[in-house]
């Protein structure tokens, strides 16, 4: 078998025709030019993008200010309204309706379970009597 040897080499390449190494030359120096242009490029993308996200960042803090300010400003509405209405429920509720409304004792204990988060064990007294407090009184 016979090495290859610089002589063979240098005979070979002379035998490729010049208009080939001027292809093989432009095409080499069009994808060296398409390349840089193609990182240049991406790089000013990903700088925009950069920029588009601090831009979007500063909107959405101002926007998430401007609704925690409403929200506030709602809450405050709303217990002012709530206390108007505690006021008006005392004229209308006299303590003879109060004591007319009758709590069933079932509904009593689910409540209580209710609030403390427990489930209680049986549905045992679900038609039982009624208890002997009224409800109005019974959450103050």
């Amino acid at each position: 078998m016979e090495y290859l040897t610089w002589k063979a080499i240098k005979a070979f390449l002379a035998g490729i025709p010049s208009w080939v190494w001027i292809l093989l030359f432009l095409v080499a120096s069009h994808a060296t030019v398409y390349y840089m242009g193609y990182a240049d490029g991406v790089e000013h993308q990903v700088a925009k993008a950069q920029k588009a996200i601090a831009r979007q960042t500063v909107k959405q803090d101002k926007v998430t200010v401007k609704v925690v300010t409403k929200y506030v400003d709602r809450v405050k509405t709303i217990r002012e309204k709530g206390d108007m209405i505690i006021k008006k429920v005392t004229e209308y509720v006299t303590p003879e309706n109060d004591a007319a409304c009758v709590i069933p004792d079932s509904f009593v204990e689910l409540w209580n379970h209710a609030n403390q988060g427990s489930i209680p064990e049986t549905a045992s007294r679900v038609n039982a009597e009624t208890s002997r407090s009224s409800g109005a009184s019974e959450g103050r």
